[in-house]
């Protein structure tokens, strides 16, 4: 499963990473272990907020993939599996911009929760796997 998903992204990522093979790298993150005051972290997150449009390129990258079928969340695993943070990045923006001012409702609609959250374990839906063990 893990190498179709690859696969099935490959043209996909490495067109991305052309496209951004000359931007300045981002930390994204402070993972290391020294004593960051908390003024800089601070100056830190600000910078990262005002970084936060997405390109005009990056938009029509991003509209190649669905949440309805799940390739959205597909790349963005490949993307993790790869480690290439800026898919990952702009990826999850997209995300953002997608549910920033909804509702709840809408929410739960855009990623169909409301159709998982109706399978519990005694109402399964047709396409839902059954528990043959406790049948």
């Amino acid at each position: 499963m893990l190498c179709i998903v690859l696969l099935q992204f490959e043209v996909h990522i490495i067109e991305f990473c052309n496209h951004h093979k000359n931007d300045p790298e981002a930390e994204f993150s402070d993972d290391d272990d020294d004593d960051d005051n908390d003024d800089k972290i601070k100056k830190d997150v600000n910078e990262l907020r005002q970084k936060t449009t997405i390109s005009e390129w990056d938009k029509t990258f991003i509209q190649q993939f669905s949440v309805h079928d799940g390739t959205l969340f597909d790349i963005i695993t490949a993307a993790n599996i790869l480690d290439i943070p800026i898919l990952i990045h702009t990826l999850c923006k997209s995300i953002i911009y997608l549910i920033k001012g909804k509702s709840s409702q809408e929410i739960r609609d855009i990623f169909k929760l409301s159709e998982l959250l109706d399978q519990t374990p005694d109402n399964h839906s047709p396409s839902s796997p059954i528990d043959v063990k406790n049948k």
